[in-house]
This record gives C-alpha cells, structure tokens and sequence, in this order.
C-alpha cells in the first residue's frame, strides 16, 4: 500500500483494521494518470497481519477520459456495540 488512509481499532479486540490504497505508477508526477488499487486489511496489534484485500478493477471511462483505475477505500469505522466494521470504498470500475 502506498497510503493508509484509515485505521479502526475495534474494543477490547486483538486487532485493528486499515484501508487505503497503492498507486501503482507512483513515480508519475501527473495524479490524473495515477492508477491506484484500494485495498482493506487487518492486522493484530503485534503485527501479524490476519487479511488483505485488494480492490480493483476496470474504469469503463478509462479510454475516453484519460483516467485510469481509480480504486480506493478513504475511510473505516467501527461500532463499538457489535464490532462491524464499515468501508467508505471510491470505486470507478464495472
């Protein structure tokens, strides 16, 4: 992952959750042509991560904006009472 946008620790629990994205092209210095993937993991607070999911796909618009994959997950919160977990995903894909 190139930026962790989010974290959320659910209480009195092992391990914590992020999300964000990696820019597969990052040394592009036009943001416009960046591609990015998002991606979710969880991990335990001594490090071992539990899962990573990435999230990606084709932008229909790709060819007729100049835009490429644009996947990315901006933001995650937890309810205290229950322990989901929700993901704020930007998807532009089929």
């Amino acid at each position: 992952m190139s930026n962790i946008r989010s974290i959320a620790q659910v209480p009195n629990d092992e391990h914590f959750f992020g999300c964000g994205d990696f820019n597969v092209n990052n040394e592009g210095a036009d943001f416009t042509l960046a591609v990015y993937t998002g991606a979710i993991f969880r991990m335990q607070n001594d490090g071992t991560v539990k899962f990573y999911l990435s999230i990606g796909g084709t932008n229909p618009a790709a060819s007729s904006l100049g835009a490429p994959n644009q996947d990315r997950c901006m933001g995650l919160t937890v309810n205290p009472k229950n322990g989901l977990v929700t993901a704020l995903l930007q998807v532009k894909m089929e």
